[in-house]
């Protein structure tokens, strides 16, 4: 497999969820928090950090994926800290 399963996010992010907090560390896991956010949390760029996350195969979208995530989830106020 090539795709966001095994991709992982460097660095981790510790991120709000709920009440708590709960730390990415696969764009995978970045896909399934940024889909659960849907209607909590709207964003311009939203779709597009999406987009970027499903399709991410090589090195270079990967590194893009990870960066449009952390700025997503930056911008929505969800970030607590990098690890």
């Amino acid at each position: 497999m090539n795709g966001p399963a095994d991709s992982p996010i460097r660095p981790k992010l510790v991120v709000r969820d709920g009440a708590g907090e709960i730390v990415i560390g696969t764009l995978e896991e970045a896909l399934a928090f940024i889909a659960r956010h849907e209607l909590a949390v709207r964003s311009a760029n939203r779709d597009g950090t999406i987009f970027r996350l499903q399709a991410a195969t090589s090195a270079e979208e990967k590194i893009a994926a990870n960066e449009a995530f952390r700025g997503w989830v930056e911008a929505a106020g969800l970030l607590i800290r990098a690890e």
